[in-house]
């Protein structure tokens, strides 16, 4: 009934990487409640406290069977086959905090919840505070993202991981592939993707 739902990819992360592909989510607003830190792991603690239920019924996967590239400008997003769930990713900011950074998981519940999960919203000042001027992104604080100025991080709690910039792009990059409403049997690769192209 062109109801329109936005920003959805953190909790479509955490639904897909804990491996639940059957979920009915019931919304008051046009977006999912942001977790307070910016990451998935309070969306992933809800749904293993609530429990995960195996309902006997065969998966239907998505199964990459031949190699497949998007290329649109510097971006580059493939897909080829593989057996099992794995994310690559790169990413190249001009920033010398952020700077380059790769990684790779095979996406299973333990490994996506360890290692993914926890990787918070990341962003450049000067972007914020254009975006602000803007009158936009007025919720965002130091305590829901990672705020990068020129030469340090300026949350006062510390990355998570060394890589939590990139680790943070392979949550949100999964949290898009669920859109296509079945898991995937592929290693999905990336370079400097974002939620359009994804």
């Amino acid at each position: 009934d062109q109801v329109r739902i936005h920003t959805v990819e953190h909790v479509l992360a955490a639904a897909t990487g804990l491996g639940i592909d059957n979920l009915a989510i019931d919304l008051d607003n046009n977006e999912p409640v942001e977790p307070p830190d910016g990451s998935a792991l309070a969306f992933v603690e809800q749904l293993r406290g609530a429990g995960i239920v195996r309902q006997g019924t065969p998966k239907r996967t998505f199964v990459v069977r031949r190699p497949v590239t998007l290329r649109e400008g510097d971006v580059e997003l493939s897909a080829v086959p593989y057996d099992g769930f794995r994310l690559s990713f790169t990413i190249h900011y001009d920033n010398p905090v952020i700077g380059s950074q790769t990684a790779s998981f095979d996406i299973d519940p333990d490994t996506f919840a360890r290692e993914i999960a926890p990787a918070r919203t990341f962003a450049l000042l000067r972007d914020v505070q254009a975006l602000q001027a803007r009158g936009l992104i007025r919720g965002g604080t130091l305590e829901n993202a990672v705020v990068v100025d020129e030469d340090r991080v300026l949350n006062s709690e510390p990355l998570r991981f060394p890589d939590e910039f990139v680790r943070h792009k392979i949550l949100d990059l999964l949290g898009d592939l669920a859109l296509l409403g079945r898991p995937i049997q592929g290693h999905v690769m990336s370079v400097r993707s974002g939620h359009d192209t994804n």
